[in-house]
């Protein structure tokens, strides 16, 4: 990644993902500063920059999401089909982020998944962690969570043996010259960027392994094989 001139040096700050404390500031949208881990190659911005959480839930407001949106609907059915293409013990589906419509959740119901909506910021499933899931769908999630070791343990807890964890999220561009300007990074709800490898990490977190990518989009996390 190309560092970054135009700021003044972001305050130390280890890694969001690993903890490494060889991070560096490269460039981003501004104004806000983006840091590059090169131990997990995690992009994630300086959590001074942060939205607060009113500004985020505010964000999210804007969405229109709705199960009458023909085109939402096709974004979301790529999950499902993901899922779907699983060799899954079960039939028990946890959609974690599920935002406050929950329209991934009604889709995979639909298909006859038992399938729980998780959503703190939304008052949706406080007890949903208690249990255990043969999958975890993250539709554009991952790119939002502030505490990444934390929520990837709740996660992991959330598993059953076997089971394997569906990530949704735009991969960043691989020429550093382009994430300057990335629209998915000028979205203020967005802290974390992602590459393969850093989500190779995220898999070894949950005590698995990346078992298929389309390498842009979706990504499969299972059982090391």
């Amino acid at each position: 990644m190309a560092t970054d001139s135009r700021t003044p040096p972001a305050a130390h700050e280890p890694c969001r993902l690993c903890g490494s404390s060889g991070t560096a500031q490269v460039k981003g949208p501004a104004p806000r500063r983006f840091l590059h881990c090169p131990s997990c190659d995690l992009v994630f911005v300086h959590p001074d920059d942060y939205a607060s959480l009113a500004e985020e839930k505010a964000r999210y407001g804007k969405h229109h999401n709705s199960p009458q949106d023909p085109g939402y609907v096709a974004f979301l059915t790529s999950v499902v089909d993901a899922v779907a293409a699983l060799p899954l013990a079960g039939r028990r589906v946890l959609d974690f982020g599920s935002g406050q419509e929950g329209v991934l959740t009604g889709l995979f119901r639909a298909r006859g998944y038992d399938c729980t909506a998780h959503d703190p910021l939304f008052g949706k499933g406080s007890d949903a962690l208690s249990s255990r899931y043969d999958a975890v769908a993250l539709c554009e999630v991952l790119e939002h969570l502030r505490d990444l070791p934390g929520e990837l343990a709740r996660i992991r807890g959330a598993l059953l043996p076997g089971g394997f964890v569906v990530i949704h999220t735009l991969l960043r561009p691989q020429d550093p010259s382009a994430f300057t300007d990335w629209w998915y990074a000028r979205d203020i709800t967005h802290v974390n960027f992602w590459s393969m490898r850093a989500l190779e990490h995220v898999a070894r977190l949950l005590g698995g392994q990346v078992r298929s990518s389309n390498g842009k989009d979706l990504v499969v996390i299972g059982p090391g094989r």
